[in-house]
């Protein structure tokens, strides 16, 4: 409920009430002159003005709880429809990674073929070329494995 749309429903419950007060008290000191017997038991108008206050603050209170479950309600929504998304392309993004860096490590441990078949292993490029392919090729392999682990964990 937006703050002056409450102010004002407290205003109108405001008025209502000290209107029904003077009816009441009005009604009151008629009945006052009447016999004790033939007067009909009536709430005071100070019950009266806890009545419509009690029912203001419930209807406020009920505005406010329907906000609540509505955030809620729309927050589990979004979750619900964005989880399943998440989760698929999580492991897809590592199946990607792990195809890069296998194409990676191919290029590099093929470098590290070549260079050990011209030098014979006596030039340091062959064992960078095998060294970073080696890193390259534990990349894709622990990339697949983590694929397959975040797979099986969210079916």
């Amino acid at each position: 409920m937006e703050p002056n749309r409450v102010g004002r429903v407290l205003g109108i419950s405001a008025r209502i009430a000290a209107k029904k007060i003077g009816e009441a008290s009005a009604q009151a000191a008629q009945k006052a002159e009447q016999p004790r017997a033939s007067r009909p038991v009536t709430p005071s108008p100070a019950a009266q003005v806890g009545v419509a206050r009690d029912q203001a603050r419930e209807a406020a209170r009920a505005a406010a709880d329907s906000g609540r479950r509505l955030a809620r309600g729309a927050g589990r929504f979004g979750s619900a429809m964005f989880r399943p998304f998440a989760h698929a392309g999580g492991v897809l993004a590592l199946q990607i990674f792990g195809v890069f860096f296998a194409v990676f490590a191919f290029s590099f441990l093929a470098h590290a073929w070549q260079a050990s078949r011209v030098t014979g292993w006596h030039e340091k490029h062959a064992e960078v070329f095998l060294g970073v392919g080696l890193v390259f090729l534990w990349f894709a392999v622990s990339s697949f494995w983590r694929a397959k682990r975040k797979q099986r964990q969210g079916s």
